[in-house]
């Protein structure tokens, strides 16, 4: 059995444990949006539990005072909320690179899907721009915009739901083509809302 003072630091180190590891975690989903991650986090939520259970048991059996790896422990509950509430954003939106590589700029940028219609300032040749879409109905997602005073249209995802989410980037050039990319890159942090 522990004694008291050595209860106090296993319930602090229980507290600092479930914090380093779930932000690493956390972290390194925002980075790759790894499916593994993702299960990883959903596991240590779960132990994450177990282990703040047997934390406040230890700092609550122990001599006083102990608010201290109290506040501690507790502090995961918020800390894992925030977490998943920024991962469930994540996964739900759409995102969106649009990239000229033409020797032109591109005028009258408008994202278009069920519900939504996002508008985006010109694009001078060499630049990009990057969207984070949420739209409010099923159907495609299509960009519009001109060049050379001609209207151009790409269908950008063929089918999006309002809690759907993907990745895609549009390259417009060179010459007349499009193309439409729809594997995220490595290590491209995630927009923020």
């Amino acid at each position: 059995m522990l004694d008291g003072p050595t209860r106090k630091r296993a319930a602090s180190g229980f507290a600092l444990g479930l914090m380093a590891v779930g932000t690493a975690i956390y972290v390194g989903f925002r980075f790759t949006l790894g499916d593994g991650l993702a299960m990883a986090g959903i596991v240590w939520i779960g132990a994450g539990i177990f282990l703040t259970l047997l934390g406040l048991w230890y700092a609550l059996t122990a001599p006083p005072p102990r608010l201290r790896p109290l506040l501690l422990l507790l502090a995961n509950f918020p800390l894992s909320a925030l977490y998943a509430v920024s991962v469930v954003d994540v996964v739900s939106r759409y995102e969106v690179r649009v990239t000229n590589a033409t020797d032109q700029t591109l005028r009258a940028i408008a994202f278009e899907a069920p519900g939504l219609r996002v508008e985006l300032p010109d694009l001078p040749p060499g630049g990009t721009l990057r969207r984070a879409l949420r739209p409010r109905g099923d159907g495609s997602l299509v960009l519009r915009f001109s060049a050379a005073d001609r209207p151009h249209e790409v269908e950008v995802v063929g089918y999006v739901t309002p809690n759907g989410g993907e990745w895609a980037a549009v390259t417009v050039g060179p010459g007349p083509a499009i193309t439409v990319r729809r594997d995220r890159p490595a290590f491209e942090w995630p927009l923020w809302p």
